[in-house]
């Protein structure tokens, strides 16, 4: 496990807007990290032992999200 300094991105947020951006966005260095993340980091009660879900229309990305997440929330200590 390492530890990746990131920075904030105008405009990031969890919520349908967040979810609805384009491809372009989220292939910026660290965006899908730092997304997933606050999600989890903004769940009452952390995210340990909660089931989190994933999707996306299945035309960019998903995979990619998918795997993001996993890593995310294995070395998250939310």
């Amino acid at each position: 496990m390492s530890t990746v300094q990131t920075k904030p991105y105008s405009g990031q947020k969890p919520g349908t807007s967040g979810l609805r951006k384009k491809v372009k966005i989220f292939q910026q260095e660290h965006y899908t990290e730092n997304f997933v993340q606050a999600i989890f980091s903004a769940m009452p009660g952390g995210s340990e032992g909660k089931t989190i879900v994933v999707g996306g229309d299945g035309r960019y990305f998903v995979s990619l999200t998918r795997s993001c997440a996993a890593r995310v929330s294995e070395s998250t200590s939310c």
